[in-house]
Order: C-alpha cells, then sequence, then structure tokens
C-alpha cells in the first residue's frame, strides 16, 4: 500500500511518484515564466531605454481600452507633475533625486497601484506595523521595494495609477497585485506595465522638448535602476492546472 501511493496509486511499479511529478511541473512552469520574460521584456526595454530617446518621441504601440485609458492618466499625472514643478519657480527649481528606480511587478512589489487601479479601498490592519495607516499595500508593512529604496536613501516609490499625492522625482512603480509575467494573464500583466512605461518616458521627452521641466529628465531615464518583481502568479496559475 505505501508503494503504491508513493508511486501515484495503482500498481506502483510503472507510476511516477507524486514527488517526481511535482517537481517536473514546477521546473516546467519555471521555465515557461523565464522564457515568458526573456520574449516579451527585452524589447520592450531596449525599446523604452534606447529607440527615439534623444529625438521627440518614441516608437509607436499598439494597446487595447484599458492600455490607452491608463496612458491618458498617467499623460495627466505627468502633465501636472511637470506644471507643479514649473510654477514653484524657475530661479531656483527643487533638486532631482539623485536616485532614480523603475519598478515592474506584482503584489510582492505593489505599494498601491491595485488599489489606485481598481478603486479599493482597503482598510486597517494593512499598513500598521510601520506606516500607521493603510497605504494601497497589500502588507501590514513595508515592502522589498521599499526597503530597496531607504537604502539608496530615496523616498518610497509612487505608484503609476495613483492620480493624487504622488512624486515621481525619483521614479515609477508600475506593480500591481495579481500581474502576470505572461500577457493576457491579467490586465496588467508585464508587458502592459512595459507599455505604461514607453508611455511615461516617450511623454516626459516630448515636454523636456517643449522646455518644460519634468519629474525626471534625461539623466534620470538612462542612469536609472530598473527592478522586476514578478512571476509567482503564473506559477500558482499553472500549478492549479489538471496534469
Amino acid at each position: 500500500m505505501t508503494s503504491g501511493l508513493a508511486n501515484g496509486g495503482g500498481a506502483g511499479a510503472g507510476k511516477v511518484s507524486l514527488r517526481l511529478q511535482y517537481y517536473v511541473v514546477l521546473a516546467g512552469v519555471a521555465v515557461v515564466v523565464v522564457v515568458a520574460c526573456l520574449k516579451y521584456t527585452p524589447a520592450a526595454a531596449v525599446a523604452a531605454v534606447g529607440y527615439g530617446f534623444w529625438g521627440g518621441g518614441g516608437p509607436q504601440h499598439q494597446q487595447g481600452e484599458a492600455a490607452s485609458g491608463v496612458a491618458v492618466a498617467g499623460s495627466a499625472a505627468v502633465a501636472a507633475a511637470a506644471a507643479t514643478t514649473t510654477s514653484s519657480g524657475s530661479s531656483a527649481p527643487p533638486a532631482r533625486s539623485p536616485v532614480v528606480i523603475f519598478n515592474f511587478g506584482d503584489s510582492n512589489s505593489d505599494t498601491g497601484g491595485m488599489a489606485a487601479a481598481m478603486g479599493l479601498n482597503i482598510a486597517l490592519p494593512e499598513g500598521r506595523t510601520y506606516f500607521r495607516r493603510p497605504t494601497g499595500r497589500l502588507s501590514d508593512g513595508r515592502l522589498v521595494i521599499d526597503f530597496i529604496c531607504e537604502s539608496l536613501n530615496t523616498p518610497h516609490l509612487s505608484p503609476y495609477m495613483k492620480a493624487l499625492g504622488s512624486d515621481f522625482s525619483n521614479g515609477v512603480n508600475f506593480a500591481i497585485g495579481g500581474s502576470t509575467a505572461t500577457p493576457g494573464g491579467s490586465s496588467f500583466s508585464l508587458d502592459v506595465q512595459l507599455h505604461q512605461f514607453i508611455f511615461f518616458r516617450t511623454r516626459s521627452i516630448e515636454l523636456i522638448n517643449q522646455g518644460v521641466r519634468t519629474p525626471i529628465d534625461r539623466d534620470g531615464f538612462r542612469n536609472a535602476i530598473y527592478t522586476i518583481d514578478i512571476g509567482q502568479n503564473d506559477l500558482s496559475a499553472y500549478l492549479h492546472l489538471p496534469l
């Protein structure tokens, strides 16, 4: 009986053990996630950082209605931040952050993006152990990305989707809880987040070319730290598929 169970039931001798099946599936899912990241991340990232960077615009990307709406919101955020910076006085403009971080991911590094995008009113105990108030994080305290920012002496990142109270001078957090590395697996999968970044950068460069002071300048985009923490939702989804 023990032998039969260890080998997946039945006769046992001709069966593959459940433990081995689990590791095979896990390895397969890991390969899928890695391949998806390699397939979809480099092209968009290279396009965002390199192509048309010093020109008046970037490559055109076709997106759906949801992505277009997000882009409009991002445009308003960039323009509002730029206008606020300009109106503060041209004689002594505030210094930009020496460290700029652009983060992409899921709930592991979501600092309030999903709550802002979905209009969620997340209440305590979320945020109670550090912020003493809800911040939109799916955690009762800080996330790894928060500790990274603190270690670099820069403020916590503002979510791209947060319209009020955001400060993009030290970077932007595009991470949204529930996101996947594979396209179509969620509303804000990695490719959508990359398109959001491309739009944000392109719009910023357009404003810079018009002489408007933006939260992040050309050097900020060029020398920024780009972090990605995503893939757990892909693994979870594949592990729940029938064998």
